[in-house]
């Protein structure tokens, strides 16, 4: 008997000796969180909104939509908006979007 005690005891000693301490842990953390906000740099996603008013019958009485590209900016994100309603921007107002990403 003492000895299947001691054969089960065997691992779980082994698990709490080999468990990390918290500076470690942070350590890690800290690693992991620098590795993603490198990878997030290289990507970019399209992002659709979309509004529906009901009526009282739950019909759609009107549907709004905006569709932004986003980006990542120094740490950022960053959306700007290339259409509404499922429509490319008029020029002007695209020229505007394309101005303020300029800016930053």
């Amino acid at each position: 008997m003492r000895l299947v005690a001691l054969a089960l005891l065997g691992p779980i000693a082994a698990a709490l000796a080999a468990e990390p301490d918290a500076k470690d842990i942070v350590r890690r953390s800290v690693a992991v969180a620098a590795e993603n906000s490198k990878r997030a740099r290289n990507y970019t996603f399209v992002q659709r909104t979309e509004e529906r008013e009901l009526g009282p019958n739950g019909e759609i009485k009107s549907k709004r939509s905006r569709t932004y590209d986003v980006t990542m900016l120094e740490g950022s994100s960053y959306r700007r908006l290339i259409e509404r309603d499922d429509h490319p921007l008029p020029g002007d107002e695209e020229k505007r979007e394309q101005d303020s990403l300029s800016r930053l």
